[in-house]
């Protein structure tokens, strides 16, 4: 997961997370990387969040500017944005939708001309626009502005798809509908009102702030209700976006049939014999009634994953029938119970039963100045400084390739990427040494030595410092643990968190036979309270075989 895009896109408060600048600057790219050879071409949909026009009309702005036309699907579903972009030759799509999350939540998911998910490659490459590192984009003038272009017909033509695809008649089949004030509503019943069914729809008036509020695919009990006392032949529940959708039988039951296992195949239409299949395991549908979480008293690392230990009633309930929450997703975020700390501070986790609104919290905090870059997260926003040296995760270790410094010598810094606009947070009161373990050489500069191993520390404000660690302490099997304690550098404050524009290691005036494959090897960088907490830790990790 990326800086601001994850699994499902950039995600978060409307103007608290994501604002409208993020949106503009999300176009400019698109419309710019997209648009390098050939008039780009983007079409853009959106669910049913007040936010969301003014995201749409955000992007639209950054697109046009940059010289790509903009063709709006208004009110839509994710899948619609998905089939529109791949049968219509757009270069790219975008969904403006928090999905099941609420309406104070917005996102911007971005799917390639394949109907997927954009590569993270060029997520990141977004990122780093955001973020001011790459270089303002040229703007689109006279007639190379991009136009905006109302597409609706695009949705249409899906609603179309869709009634084609039925393989037999909903005649006189009294089919109910929980749209949950989302996309949905725009589309659903159309499609069951034109294959014969009788429709019943609730939850289809949205305001711009209802959307999925105790209603649709996260509160399915509504739709049992709803099914059983309508006297209905089936239900379906959709989320904010349609990207999810939940049905029940006559009796309220989430259908499966029956608990057991079962292979779903996909044909394609067009006689290719193309076949897809997926293996499912139905299990017995089971709301939690009720539900409890350990208290957790260890703090957290930057970027640290952890599992919370929680017990539902009955044991054997439906995990999906709980939605958990956190109190401020800029410090950690939660999804079924696996907590991600992704920023200082301290936030309550909760989880709450949809059943019966019964929930358990706990308080979860991130200390102020604790990194860990490892394998668990691929060494997270670490870059080599130098254009000719370049690094590769390797069995969850940074392997680095060095480029020639000059004809003698070989050099790789590793920089953590910051910036003016976006820093990088260190509080060295809490966490003053700064740690890595690799495989280089010790010794400093010389021929049959190591080289120079610098860190080099600038402040927002203020003025900087460096210091050379040319040995740190060798470990039992040959690599060394490198350290650099902050604290006694001197004129660096330790009371406070410290916004860094400038934060890397130099690995330079390593000399050609000193490093003869070209290459050293990473474990791991971290902070730690003092030296002998980080050596015992390096110590450990050793002897553990890692």
């Amino acid at each position: 997961m990326g800086k601001y895009f994850g699994t499902d896109g950039f995600r978060g408060e409307a103007n608290v997370k994501l604002t409208a600048d993020h949106a503009f600057r999300v176009g400019r790219y698109l419309g710019w990387y997209f648009g390098q050879d050939h008039k780009a071409r983007i079409v853009i949909g959106k669910d049913t969040r007040r936010s969301s026009y003014m995201f749409e009309y955000a992007l639209a702005a950054g697109l046009t500017a940059s010289g790509a036309d903009a063709y709006l699907l208004h009110v839509t579903t994710t899948p619609s944005v998905s089939y529109v972009v791949r049968t219509e030759d757009f270069d790219c799509g975008i969904m403006i939708s928090a999905s099941h999350n609420p309406f104070y939540d917005n996102g911007i998911k971005v799917i390639n001309s394949a109907g997927h998910k954009l590569e993270a490659e060029v997520e990141e490459k977004i990122e780093a626009y955001i973020d001011g590192e790459i270089g303002e984009l040229p703007l689109a003038t006279k007639e190379k502005i991009g136009r905006t272009v109302d597409y609706a017909a695009g949705r249409n033509r899906y609603i179309g798809h869709l009634i084609s695809v039925a393989t037999r008649s909903f005649k006189d089949m009294r089919v109910g509908l929980d749209c949950s004030n989302g996309s949905s509503s725009a589309i659903a019943k159309s499609v069951f009102d034109a294959l014969g069914a009788k429709t019943y729809v609730i939850n289809n008036e949205p305001d711009g702030t209802n959307i999925n509020t105790d209603c649709g695919s996260t509160h399915i009990h509504v739709l049992q209700e709803f099914v059983k006392e309508k006297k209905l032949d089936v239900g379906f529940a959709y989320d904010g976006d349609a990207d999810r959708c939940i049905a029940v039988d006559e009796n309220g039951k989430v259908t499966g049939v029956a608990p057991g296992d079962v292979t779903i195949y996909a044909y394609t239409h067009d006689h290719s014999g193309i076949i897809g299949e997926i293996n499912l395991r139905i299990l017995p549908y089971i709301p939690v009634e009720d539900i409890t979480i350990s208290p957790y008293e260890d703090k957290l690392y930057m970027y640290e994953e952890i599992t919370l230990d929680y017990a539902f009633t009955p044991a054997s309930a439906t995990a999906s029938t709980v939605e958990w929450s956190s109190s401020d997703e800029s410090v950690v975020t939660v999804e079924q119970g696996k907590v991600t700390a992704v920023g200082f501070g301290t936030a309550v986790v909760t989880a709450r039963c949809i059943l019966n609104d019964k929930s358990s919290s706990v308080t979860i905090t991130v200390e102020a100045g604790a990194w860990i870059w490892d394998e668990r997260n691929n060494f997270k926003n670490w870059v080599i400084s130098q254009n000719y040296s370049s690094f590769v995760i390797q069995d969850g270790k940074m392997v680095v390739t060095c480029g020639q410094q000059n004809t003698e010598m070989k050099r790789a810094d590793l920089r953590l990427t910051a910036s003016e606009k976006a820093p990088v947070y260190m509080h060295w009161g809490n966490y003053p040494v700064i740690a890595l373990r690799t495989d280089l050489p010790g010794g400093g500069k010389g021929v049959g030595k190591g080289g120079v191993y610098t860190l080099n520390i600038v402040p927002v404000s203020g003025s900087g410092t460096s210091k050379a660690e040319n040995n740190g302490i060798l470990l039992a099997d040959g690599t060394r643990m490198l350290y650099w304690d902050v604290s006694t550098l001197g004129n660096i404050s330790t009371t406070e968190m410290i916004p860094y524009k400038t934060f890397e290691v130099k690995v330079a005036d390593i000399y050609n036979q000193n490093l003869p494959t070209g290459k050293y090897t990473v474990y791991w960088i971290r902070t730690f309270k003092s030296v002998a907490e980080a050596e015992a830790f390096a110590k450990a990790d050793v002897e553990a075989g890692n």
